[in-house]
């Protein structure tokens, strides 16, 4: 690929480089995002961002809920902050002792012009608002629109609870179309004092300004994480199954890099999320590694378990893995993770071992049982095993079969190019059911988390011969509806999260015309009979509710708004709860 270096020393894109960022974008635009625009959300934006976060482990939906960009932004698109490289949300749970990373990515996209000092100062005021952590984010009600607002509020909380030992990283991306990647001295100025207002107020801080314009963000596009990644044995056993053997610690912590040096959170499963950092096995761990013993560490720490849907072998004792995921053993590898990459050099006397092994396997059913069956190392939460659940392969057969793709491991049909409209997550639909056929929608909007966590809660969604399958599509079917009417009505994206589980609850129940409707009646219902006319009618009765009670993030999460409907549907429909 050729470049040209201009006087400046600044790398300049060649006419070809122009052309393949165009029609790539326009690729990407045409397959995976026709819909964003109708949803109000730049596709730029979004493009952009989905680029530059290639490295963490996020969703579409993930990438949605940060993307700030419109009225009211503070200069800034969209915003993520992560703890141990996974996103933070109002649930998330943060303990000082197992925070070990934090990294907050703050975006600012232009089309069609540079770096201006103005679009850079904005970041400065914002920094100021957001990084005084004595100042809750409510103070700036009028200043920014309230995805941003929302976003802040959870930085500002959850951010305390991170432990004096993290490091924080802060990364400000100011990308653009130009040509160009050097910096003015008047915008080059006014990036310094976004940096200096940064450490102002959080001191011991990696900050970072990057200007991307056209080189840099082809350079970017042409990333790709690899599907594959080799892996050293030092004693191997081929089997019809896979590979068995025995690889160095410090060839298998190489195994666990990014193109970054950092973890490639990608390679552990979905379905065993969470390190459990202080639990007395995560310590025993630790102390073989601190504490080498007589004994071998294989012998004295199970080993790591890896799925693969193809195996080859590389060359002597060496393998390829096609698209590999850990599903057991990954506080064993995290804590090697974290163990070598503390080290300055990794001495080459270092030869203790570890025990791999690697199944070779696309069949589904097969490995979910694989993933059960060898959790048993700590203790695992209920919680940490839901997607293996065979509720949930029935689910993305039938959803498949209607043009969705249900996303069991967080992700995976991201990363395969599907449609970002198309893609459903367990967490999405789990909200869907809960608002619509438990009638719970402050619930839905603020602690679908519950749902996952507690038995019981869980159990009433996904328990086995609770709901029929079909029934999680016509729920899924409404709830889309509903958001499409509220893209085109022009309600701000932070008011549209907080009251479209309440609308879709409503409007099944007019379309009913029962205030508590059965899981039966919700299945029988033809998707035609909840016409934009009846959804206007719910938008109407919800948002005035809404908005009687403080229209605000704790009024959604709150029990007044329900209350208020349930009583409004009781009276419209008054002999409907004893059919």
């Amino acid at each position: 690929m050729s470049s040209a270096t201009s006087r400046t020393g600044c790398i300049r894109m060649s006419a070809n480089d122009v052309l393949s960022t165009k029609v790539h974008f326009e690729e990407w635009s045409n397959v995976r995002a026709a819909a964003l625009e109708a949803n109000g959300v730049n596709k730029f934006e979004y493009f952009c961002v989905d680029q530059f976060l290639k490295a963490y482990p996020i969703a579409d939906e993930d990438i949605l809920a940060g993307i700030t960009g419109g009225p009211n932004d503070g200069g800034v698109d969209a915003i993520f902050f992560f703890a141990n490289r996974k996103v933070v949300n109002d649930e998330t749970q943060i303990s000082s002792d197992t925070t070990l990373r934090v990294n907050l990515a703050i975006f600012q996209v232009k089309e069609n012009q540079g770096f201006g000092p103005n679009e850079i100062n904005k970041l400065y005021f914002f920094t100021d608002d957001l990084l005084n952590l004595t100042i809750p984010a409510a103070t700036f009600h009028e200043k920014y629109n309230q995805r941003l607002l929302d976003i802040m509020d959870t930085f500002k909380t959850k951010f305390p609870k991170v432990g004096p030992h993290a490091q924080v990283f802060i990364d400000y991306y100011y990308i653009s179309k130009v040509d160009e990647e050097t910096l003015n001295p008047t915008a080059q100025e006014a990036v310094d004092k976004v940096i200096a207002k940064a450490r102002e107020h959080l001191s011991a801080a990696t900050v970072t300004f990057h200007p991307i314009g056209a080189p840099k963000l082809w350079a970017q596009i042409q990333q790709r994480p690899p599907k594959s990644r080799p892996l050293q044995f030092t004693e191997l056993m081929e089997t019809p199954e896979g590979r068995v053997g025995l690889v160095k610690l410090r060839d298998f912590f190489n195994f666990l890099l990014d193109e970054n040096g950092e973890l490639f959170e990608r390679i552990f499963d979905s379905n065993v999320r969470g390190f459990q950092q202080e639990t007395p096995v995560n310590l025993s761990i630790r102390e073989t590694l601190t504490e080498p013993s007589e004994a071998e560490f294989w012998l004295l720490n199970n080993g790591i378990t890896v799925l693969a849907s193809t195996v080859n072998t590389a060359g002597f004792k060496n393998v390829r893995i096609e698209d590999p995921q850990i599903v057991n053993g990954l506080q064993t590898s995290r804590e090697v993770f974290a163990y070598y990459h503390a080290l300055a050099t990794i001495p080459e006397s270092d030869n203790r071992r570890v025990l791999v092994r690697v199944i070779q396997t696309t069949n589904s059913a097969v490995r979910e049982g694989i993933v059960r069956a060898t959790n048993n190392q700590n203790k695992m939460q209920p919680a940490a095993l839901r997607a293996t659940d065979p509720i949930h392969g029935h689910i993305e057969t039938l959803f498949r079969s209607s043009g969705l793709y249900y996303d069991r491991r967080p992700g995976h049909h991201k990363d395969e190019g599907r449609p970002i409209d198309k893609i459903v997550s367990i967490v999405g639909l789990l909200q869907t059911m809960v608002a619509i056929v438990l009638q719970k929608p402050q619930d839905a909007y603020g602690a679908p988390g519950r749902y996952i966590r507690e038995d019981d809660d869980y159990l009433s969604v996904f328990g086995e011969n609770v709901h029929t399958v079909p029934l999680f599509l016509n729920c899924i079917k409404i709830q889309r509806k509903v958001d499409d009417f509220l893209a085109e009505s022009g309600v701000e994206r932070g008011h549209r999260q907080r009251v479209r589980f309440y609308i879709a609850m409503y409007a099944t129940c007019v379309a009913l015309k029962q205030s508590r409707p059965t899981k039966e009646k919700i299945l029988e219902l033809d998707i035609a009979q909840v016409t934009n006319k009846i959804i206007n009618d719910s938008y109407k009765r919800v948002w005035k509710t809404y908005n009687k009670f403080g229209g605000d993030n704790l009024t959604a999460k709150g029990p007044k708004i329900l209350q208020s409907l349930q009583r409004g549907l009781r009276r419209r429909f008054p002999d409907s709860e004893s059919n």
